[in-house]
């Protein structure tokens, strides 16, 4: 929800915040905690804490707007915020203040949906939820994290908890962080692990689409009308579908490219004239891009795209023309209802099952789903049968990079279960994997001038259900995402229903990038990324004059680079900045 802004600040004590006008001040306890008027503050029993942000009780379908009843408070205070993230879901952060100990606990929520980063000073410890309001509040001036970003290039995930901000870490989700140590003391109290059982029986669509019906309900319920950036793919219609059968107010916008191989308005077109509602449409402009300035310099990690500058325009139109104050998204879609692309939902199957009948029927269906014949997924269950598998491997890509890169280092997960050796299905733990790959791409934009962006498919009731169905019921009968195709099949066109992949904006980079090379060139090979020796200066040269590049995608990766570079100056100039004021 990226339209909250908060600052917690520890042991300062005044009543003021930079770069925050209009803030309350709510003194907790030896903490100053500045919100905005969009963010719900939740008191706890007897001024023992608070609960930031929007929260519902599981099974309800509107977000809680009062304190919480006395017994309740106190649960939540004797199980350091446990029982807050069994009983209860949204995009939330917690205070938990533990008198009789003199701890404080800060508790983000699972799904990490208000993101919170922190900052340690002598003077304190800063707690935020963008970059701004640390930078403007911190006792020194802040700098690129060289080595950090490097590990960030290589592999964006698995997310780690230092970020590319030099002493700016992430809080991770689903844990309780003691505020009173300088150790980073911090409890888990949320495991996707629990959710992964084996059910006595197959899961059905009905209960799916009850999940996420209900999970946009209360998501939608704060806001007058919504605006659902709709691609014509599944997710997005699926949202959309919700959306309409909980009969809220909302309009339709898409993204096309000039060339037909990015032109998905035909299908966004069929998904609103079915709900009945209007679509928006909107194109690429590659000659509005500025590659000087970052899609992501609000965020301690260069996560941006450049594409973003363009959505961002045209989703900042919308807004305008609907009066929408909140924009639904499909994202993560993908990743929660498991589209696997590999052996492993066989391997489940035999894992629980055994050879059976079902476990054939899987293996075709894995071959449909992939385009891999029957001899060559065989081939694939066989290897990991006789070379059994009992922890993640995790890949990077280092081309363009200077330097050596270890994939094992991983002591610094943000989701360390994601490291741990695990007995259970291989498939289960790259479906886990999946939906905590997507916290690099719902971050949102910049809090203090977007409307609230809300993924309402990786909300943390709708990631339990689905991490409780089998992986290879999501591949049954031969096609991806099978159990949310049979949830939503009665509302949306069997067009859309029928769809097993969608077009991109990949016309509209390579353009971004012909147009440009002469700036690529500049800022790559010109830049803070060769001066630190992040990059390779040589590689990146040769690369920047192969006239194949763009057919061979690497065009892509430069972009990336590019990117980052703008991040990197971005952080500079503030840096430079602070160091004048």
């Amino acid at each position: 929800m990226s339209s909250h802004r908060f600052l917690l600040r520890t042991a300062k004590a005044e009543p003021t915040c930079a770069g925050f006008s209009g803030a309350e001040h709510i003194a907790l306890d030896g903490l100053d905690l500045f919100v905005d008027a969009t963010i719900p503050v939740i008191p706890l029993e007897r001024e023992r804490g608070c609960i930031l942000g929007f929260i519902v009780f599981k099974g309800t379908r509107a977000p809680l707007t009062r304190a919480i009843r006395t017994e309740e408070a106190q649960h939540i205070l004797a199980t350091r915020g446990e029982a807050l993230c069994r009983n209860y879901w949204g995009a939330y952060c917690a205070i938990l203040l533990d008198r009789p100990q003199r701890h404080i606990w800060f508790v983000r929520d699972p799904s990490g949906a208000l993101p919170c980063y922190k900052l340690e000073q002598e003077s304190g410890i800063l707690l935020a939820p963008d970059l701004d309001l640390i930078f403007q509040n911190s006792d020194r001036p802040l700098d690129v994290d060289w080595r950090n970003l490097a590990r960030f290039l290589y592999a964006s995930t698995p997310r780690r908890i230092h970020t590319c901000v030099e002493g700016v870490t992430e809080l991770r989700p689903g844990f309780a962080t003691a505020l009173h140590s300088r150790n980073d003391v911090a409890r888990q109290i949320w495991s996707p692990w629990p959710h992964t059982s084996p059910r006595d029986r197959a899961a059905t669509g009905e209960e799916l689409e009850a999940v996420v019906r209900q999970s946009v309900a209360a998501l939608a319920k704060p806001y007058d009308r919504v605006l659902v950036a709709a691609s014509g793919g599944l997710d997005s219609s699926i949202v959309a579908a919700s959306l309409s059968l909980e009969g809220q107010n909302f309009d339709c916008f898409t993204m096309a490219t000039d060339e037909p191989s990015g032109d998905e308005r035909p299908y966004a077109r069929q998904v609103a004239n079915h709900l009945q509602t209007r679509l928006i449409d909107h194109l690429y402009d590659p000659k509005r891009v500025d590659l000087l300035v970052s899609s992501a310099s609000h965020l301690p990690r260069p996560v941006g795209k450049y594409f973003m500058q363009e959505m961002r325009r045209g989703l900042a139109d919308a807004v305008a023309e609907t009066g929408a104050d909140a924009i639904f998204t499909g994202n993560g879609g993908d990743n929660v209802f498991c589209y696997l692309h590999s052996a492993r939902p066989i391997l489940d199957r035999i894992h629980v099952e055994g050879w059976t009948k079902g476990t054939w029927q899987t293996l075709v269906d894995m071959c449909r789903v992939t385009g891999a014949d029957l001899f060559t997924m065989a081939r694939l269950v066989a290897g990991d049968l006789v070379r059994p598998v009992r922890s993640l491997r995790w890949t990077g890509d280092s081309s363009f990079l200077q330097g050596d890169f270890d994939t094992k280092d991983l002591d610094d997960l943000l989701e360390p279960y994601l490291h741990d050796p695990f007995a259970g299905p291989l498939g289960k733990a790259q479906h886990i994997a999946m939906v905590m790959r997507i916290r690099n791409y719902i971050e949102g934009d910049e809090r203090a001038t977007s409307p609230a962006i809300i993924a309402p498919l990786v909300s943390q009731p709708v990631v339990e259900f689905c991490l409780s169905v089998a992986t290879w019921q999501w591949a049954s009968g031969g096609v991806n995402r099978s159990l949310a195709r049979k949830a939503f099949a009665d509302h949306l066109p069997p067009q859309i229903i029928a769809r097993t992949a969608k077009a991109g904006p990949d016309s509209f980079t390579a353009q971004l990038f012909v147009r440009n090379r002469s700036v690529l060139r500049s800022m790559l090979l010109d830049g803070v990324l060769a001066s630190n020796g992040i990059i390779d200066r040589g590689a990146v040269e040769i690369a920047l004059t192969d006239p194949a590049l763009v057919q061979a995608q690497g065009h892509h990766r430069l972009l990336m680079l590019t990117e980052a570079e703008a991040w990197c100056r971005s952080i500079l100039d503030r840096k430079a900045k602070q160091a004048r004021s």
